[in-house]
């Protein structure tokens, strides 16, 4: 599946090397048709219009559409000129106090990204839930920690994140992890 070249590239872990099982490790960019970096530029706020994401609106794992702002149609153009947002996306902060963190482009959402964010486009044979769970997982947010870079505004510079380790699992696998901790997060979200 993977060269022996990109295998040797991958930093696993601190905690991953404690798992009981041999694990197989990509990099992030090699189940990925994709990773666009944001225009380097903040978006003018309109009062209606398409959705921005920003880093604030996805710090718990999920598009937070209600707090999202618009911009105009011209604007949504001229940020989606590199990749549009679709559902199978996900979304990831890369700078400032919400850093490191993923979640999913919702469904039937025109939205583009603010500044400081990035789309993460996943192959069709991966889980983007999963990806999701696993860039959010305590692991990781230990991981990305180290990598971080800035001296103003905490930020992981891209080409960290296509480099981000990713265990292989089978697409059954990956489905079931996603099923089991999605049940969790929605129970978790009823109670809170």
């Amino acid at each position: 599946m993977n060269s022996d070249i990109s295998k040797k590239s991958v930093h696993i872990p601190r905690e991953a090397k404690k798992w009981k099982e041999n694990q197989e490790w990509v990099l992030l960019s090699s189940i990925c048709d994709g990773i666009f970096d944001c225009p380097h530029s903040t978006p003018e706020i309109t009062a209606t219009g398409p959705l921005v994401v920003r880093s604030q609106d996805i710090r718990t794992g999920t598009f937070k559409k209600h707090l999202a702002a618009h911009v105009s149609d011209e604007t949504y153009l001229l940020r989606i000129a590199r990749a549009t947002p679709q559902y199978g996306d996900l979304f990831y902060s890369r700078e400032g106090t919400y850093f490191g963190i993923a979640a999913e482009v919702p469904q039937n959402t025109k939205v583009c990204l603010g500044q400081r964010m990035v789309l993460i486009r996943p192959k069709k044979n991966q889980n983007h839930i999963f990806l999701k769970y696993w860039l959010n997982s305590p692991i990781m947010v230990n991981y990305v920690a180290s990598f971080r870079d800035g001296t103003v505004a905490e930020r992981l510079n891209m080409p960290t994140i296509r480099a981000l380790p990713i265990p292989v699992f089978s697409r059954h696998k990956q489905q079931t992890i996603a099923s089991i901790l999605g049940s969790l997060n929605a129970e978790i979200s009823q109670k809170g």
